[in-house]
């Protein structure tokens, strides 16, 4: 369960910003790591703010 619950709209702009890093990355020739991909979940749910996500 989440304690730190966050909007919806913030949830879906989370997750474009996650996706556009994402594509960004792949087309770059790389790939984001299970660590990093487990980090966005968590801040896309809302678990982690920017400053923890960035941290």
């Amino acid at each position: 369960m989440n304690d730190h619950p966050i909007p919806d709209e913030e949830r879906a702009q989370r997750q474009r910003a996650i996706d556009f890093a994402r594509i960004s990355t792949e087309l770059s020739g790389g790939s984001l790591s299970r660590d990093m991909e487990a980090l966005n979940v968590r801040f896309v749910s809302g678990e982690l703010s920017m400053s923890d996500y960035m941290g």
